[in-house]
């Protein structure tokens, strides 16, 4: 577990230059909890196992990068493709863009003092792969 989180602090600087380069308003990397509760919800609930990490980028629309002026993204996105050898298990991985609404705490104050503006986030779930 250490060395995955070594891995994913590693990862993280990526990410962060990928979404300064986008012009992301914010990034989040949250790691799922070694606790019993989680394996008593997973086993109660018939659920699959969680990811390893969670990596979002918020962003206020969902970037082009096909597009012609995202050459340094697309290339930084190359580069943490290349991170991802020997430390993500593609295959029970998942990234997607997705549309936030929240509907409670502080964050749902912000959201309502910007009316409705739409925040779109690459997210990607992150599984340990045998390192």
């Amino acid at each position: 577990m250490a060395e995955f989180r070594d891995k994913l602090n590693e990862y993280g600087f990526v990410v962060k230059d990928i979404a300064d380069e986008l012009g992301a308003a914010r990034v989040a990397i949250s790691t799922t909890l070694a606790v019993q509760d989680n394996i008593s919800m997973q086993v109660s609930q018939g659920t699959s196992d969680p990811p390893d990490a969670i990596v979002e980028i918020w962003m206020r629309r969902a970037p082009d990068f096909d597009g012609p002026d995202n050459l340094l993204a697309r290339q930084l996105l190359a580069k943490m493709r290349d991170m991802q050898d020997g430390f993500v298990d593609l295959h029970r991985s998942s990234f997607f863009f997705a549309s936030e609404r929240v509907e409670h705490g502080r964050e749902a104050a912000a959201a309502l003092s910007q009316r409705l503006m739409r925040i779109d986030q690459i997210k990607h779930t992150l599984d340990l792969s045998e390192m």
